[in-house]
């Protein structure tokens, strides 16, 4: 009996031998594999690579410089990029100013949409030839908000051709924030821009040009003179046919009889009658 039992158990055992070496190769191999690790979310797409991101946050904000590197980076990367801001990453619309002003590092480097009235307009090469290559032309143009005496300006730098846009125009512009600039006023504190590069405006609107007071009142002059000549070349012709009609003797006529006739006396004193003359 005792013999059965343990010709039993050997027999078990060498059944349960590959079962168990198999649960032990199947633990290995879980061990084996790499952790399991839940889905990621992707991260904000952004336009501007690294490397140009990295030299941005260097920039100091309300400084009166702008020649920043990561200026220069971020103005190369606009004029050799094909697309424009705005384009792959969305863009922010702002319309009080103020919000860069008091947060300007949670907006270097990100795509916003501004709109402004032109107040000047001008395009320039570096001097330096290298910078000439690196960057070709410039057109820089500085910008009023919309709303009238808002305290602070924006200057933009655009890397397309902005010739046509002409002074008080009207644009709305798609650009990378920079920083905010400060700038020197005569006779005044310093003043505040806020700073962008974009290749070119997405609108511009053409304002009429409002007339001159100095030409309005000139107008106003030469309105009054002409009224004044043509009233004086009227009276002249009423008066000059007055006169016309008085020199003509023979047509007078009297509207009434006089009070007293006196051609009888007249005539005696012309015939000698003494006692009329004096």
């Amino acid at each position: 009996m005792g013999r059965r039992r343990r010709q039993l158990g050997c027999r078990c055992g060498r059944l349960a031998l590959p079962l168990i070496c198999a649960l032990a190769s199947l633990s290995a191999a879980q061990d084996a594999l790499p952790p399991t690790t839940l889905p990621v979310e992707d991260e904000p797409l952004r336009e501007i690579p690294e490397h140009v991101l990295s030299k941005l946050s260097e920039i100091e904000d309300f400084s009166l410089r702008i020649d920043f590197p990561g200026y220069y980076d971020l103005l190369e990367f606009v004029r050799n990029s094909e697309f424009d801001p705005g384009d792959h990453q969305q863009a922010t619309e702002i319309t009080d100013w103020q919000t860069l002003l008091d947060r300007p590092s949670e907006f270097r480097g990100e795509p916003i949409t501004i709109e402004g009235v032109v107040g000047r307009h001008r395009s320039y090469q570096y001097r330096d030839a290298q910078r000439r290559k690196r960057f070709g032309t410039v057109w820089e143009l500085d910008l009023h908000h919309p709303q009238r005496g808002y305290p602070i300006t924006a200057t933009i730098f655009l890397t397309a051709n902005a010739d046509e846009i002409g002074i008080d125009s009207t644009i709305r512009v798609t650009g990378y924030f920079v920083m905010v600039q400060q700038y020197p006023r005569s006779g005044k504190p310093l003043g505040q821009k806020i700073v962008l590069i974009a290749k070119g405006p997405s609108m511009v609107a053409r304002a009429a040009p409002p007339t001159p007071p100095a030409r309005r009142e000139r107008r106003w002059i030469w309105g009054a003179a002409a009224v004044a000549a043509a009233m004086l070349v009227v009276w002249i012709i009423v008066r000059g046919s007055a006169k016309g009609e008085r020199s003509d003797l023979q047509a007078l006529t009297a509207t009434h009889r006089a009070p007293l006739n006196l051609s009888d006396e007249l005539d005696e004193w012309a015939d000698g009658d003494d006692s009329l003359k004096p």
